[in-house]
């Protein structure tokens, strides 16, 4: 009765504005067609999007080498190995990947590969903090990652191609295009990069300490992605975007292992999702369908190899009004299919999800104040309990402002959670419940105007708790590990970033610094919390960008530091890893070229982001980037 009461209300909304949809029309170009939901209608969220500079120039590197610049703590089993990120000191599968609104966390088992995404396949990125399960359903507790593609009716024609060479046999091209007129526009991004990864490094696992040379670490990768958009009239338009790519990559050896690892593993993916959207001046929706394939093939000589893969469908319609002046609602509607299969599976494994969302914004309230409130709820094989979000922004002068916003999420339970087979070692566990928390985060803004230079600085406040928090534990009495809901979780800190932009006449300087504090515990049943924080989350975490660019020649410096953590209880020392780049840019009419160094770990710093996996000392890159623009 609930979803046919939400069912009618969306349909109700799509009649009523299509027949009144004639008087007040404006062009499609006024729509941002990839700007992702929660810019449009969310109120509050704390977002930090990647500088579009440093996008721009580093497409050569992998999505998590982009992230860690922008201070993120991401968790990576060696360069090129798999890579995670968990945002305000929860687990990986507390934050959701974005690409174009569709989510890309694995029904397996609820994380995503950041290594597997080159970064120049991406136009935009941004790192929303906080949950926003009204938004985007499972998952996205803590914080989302958000992954664009721009617009290419509002790109210009153009070509570009940009080889790189770097240390230990790492070897990189990405080429595209773009291409279109008022009606059709189309574009290809073409990634192949191959790396041996075959770095010297000091072994604390030996005895002796000594300096060995890092072996099974190589990787090969290849990605296409083609987009085309068209519009079918005056008022609306059609976007299709294809990501396909293969990422083959050695596992990486241990230092406590004595002998070189010879296992591997082929990661192939295809994400396709197809867009239709609907503009008028006060009415738009928008029809999404999105198919997301993920295969991994692990081979061990001494086990043999393993398939699993993964699909899912998603489906789905949003329709967002204007009800009155600075009155927005917004009433979605989405379908979700996975499928995987697994050897640890008996056959292959299905489930459904729908999802109805609504969220209501009221912009410019006394020329001050900004609103939203919203809700989510889901079906699996039951009701999912109720979430719902709320936000707020007011605006004390031109410098001054005040950001809150409050939201209760969940995470249901992966496939591997609930039909993992039983075997000697390990058993799932159907009988699960979903995880269930609140995230909240309170923020002050001060931008000013000092002359030629801009100051914008920003203290934040979070608090993250979790209930029935899904870990895997051994049975008291077989032994074997399977999942329960045992576990609570929170956490709760604070963030400050400060920018400085200063330019005059032809020369540019901007600091960009960020700090944060998290205290971070969890806890078993009725126990008392744990005297560590979660394995792998820093307590302090700090970042430096320096960026000098004078007529043709930019020079930037980004230093990171990442503060004590834990594994199992035993703490991890903190390390603090530096770049530098320095890059010239030749311009001739529509033709740039731009001349790039890298400097990777300045300081020659020893350091272990996952512990007992090596990282590479100071190395260098070469880039060239050559493009024609049309005018």
């Amino acid at each position: 009765m609930r979803y046919c009461c939400w069912v009618l209300l969306l349909l109700a909304l799509t009649v009523l504005r299509a027949n009144g949809a004639g008087a007040n029309t404006i062009n499609i170009d006024a729509v941002e067609v990839s700007r992702p939901r929660f810019e449009v209608l969310s109120v509050g969220a704390t977002v930090q999007p990647v500088d579009t500079f440093l996008l721009r120039i580093s497409r050569n590197l992998s999505l998590p080498e982009l992230l860690s610049f922008a201070g993120l703590n991401i968790n990576n089993y060696g360069p090129g190995g798999l890579s995670t990120v968990a945002v305000r000191g929860m687990s990986a599968s507390h934050t959701a990947v974005v690409w174009d609104e569709i989510n890309l966390q694995s029904p397996m088992n609820g994380q995503f590969n950041l290594s597997v995404v080159p970064a120049c396949f991406l136009d935009n990125a941004s790192i929303q903090f906080g949950g926003s399960g009204v938004n985007y359903g499972s998952g996205a507790m803590t914080g989302i990652v958000h992954l664009g593609s721009a617009n290419l009716f509002q790109q210009p024609d153009q070509l570009w191609f940009s080889p790189a060479l770097g240390s230990f046999g790492n070897k990189s091209v990405g080429m595209g295009y773009k291409w279109g007129n008022d009606r059709l526009a189309t574009s290809l991004k073409v990634f192949m990069q191959e790396s041996d990864n075959d770095f010297p490094f000091k072994n604390t696992a030996d005895y002796y300490q000594r300096t060995i040379r890092q072996t099974n670490a190589g990787l090969k990768q290849l990605g296409f992605f083609p987009q085309l958009s068209v519009r079918t009239s005056d008022r609306s338009l059609m976007k299709v975007s294809c990501w396909v790519q293969e990422y083959d990559k050695d596992i990486q050896t241990m230092m406590t292992s004595s002998t070189p690892n010879l296992s591997h593993q082929d990661d192939r993916n295809v994400w396709l999702n197809v867009l239709w959207k609907y503009a008028d001046s006060a009415y738009v929706v928008t029809v999404r369908n999105a198919y997301v394939y993920n295969s991994i093939l692990y081979t061990d000589p001494a086990q043999g190899t393993t398939d699993n893969y993964s699909r899912s469908y998603t489906s789905e319609l949003e329709s967002r009004v204007g009800i009155r002046n600075n009155h927005w609602l917004q009433v979605g509607l989405n379908y979700t299919f996975d499928q995987a299969f697994s050897g640890g599976y008996i056959g292959n494994v299905k489930r459904s999800r729908t999802s109805l969302f609504l969220q209501y914004k009221i912009e410019n309230i006394a020329r001050r104040l900004n609103i939203a409130v919203g809700c989510r709820e889901e079906y699996v094989s039951h009701f999912i309990p109720l979430v719902y979000s709320s936000g707020l922004e007011y605006r004390f002068s031109q410098r001054w402002r005040v950001t809150a916003n409050i939201s209760r999420n969940y995470r249901i339970p992966t496939l591997n959670d609930l039909y993992w087979k039983e075997d000697a070692f390990a058993r799932g566990n159907p009988d699960l419940q979903p995880e269930w928390g609140w995230s909240g985060d309170f923020a002050l803004h001060h931008r000013q105007n000092l002359g030629e230079l801009l100051l914008e600085i920003s203290p934040v406040f979070f608090y993250n708790y979790i209930n029935n928090w899904i870990v895997w534990q051994p049975d008291a009495i077989t032994g074997k590990w399977e999942p329960v809901n045992k576990s609570k979780g929170k956490s709760e800190g604070v963030e400050l970033r400060l920018k400085l932009d200063y330019n005059w006449q032809q020369f540019h300087w901007r600091t960009v610094a960020s700090g944060q504090y998290t205290y971070a515990r969890s806890r078993q049943s009725n126990r008392q919390w744990s005297s560590y924080p979660p394995d792998y989350v820093p307590v302090y975490k700090a970042g430096l960008n320096q960026l000098l660019s004078y007529r043709n020649v930019t020079v930037g410096y980004i230093h990171n530091y990442t503060g004590k953590r834990y594994s199992l209880g035993q703490r991890l020392p903190s390390y603090q890893v530096a770049d530098l780049f320095c890059q010239y840019t030749i311009l001739r009419r529509q033709f740039r070229l731009n001349l790039q160094f890298r400097v990777n770990n300045l300081w020659n710093e020893f350091y272990q982001v996952r512990q007992y996996y090596a990282m590479p000392l100071r190395n260098y890159m070469f880039t060239l980037m050559f493009g024609f623009l049309e005018k």
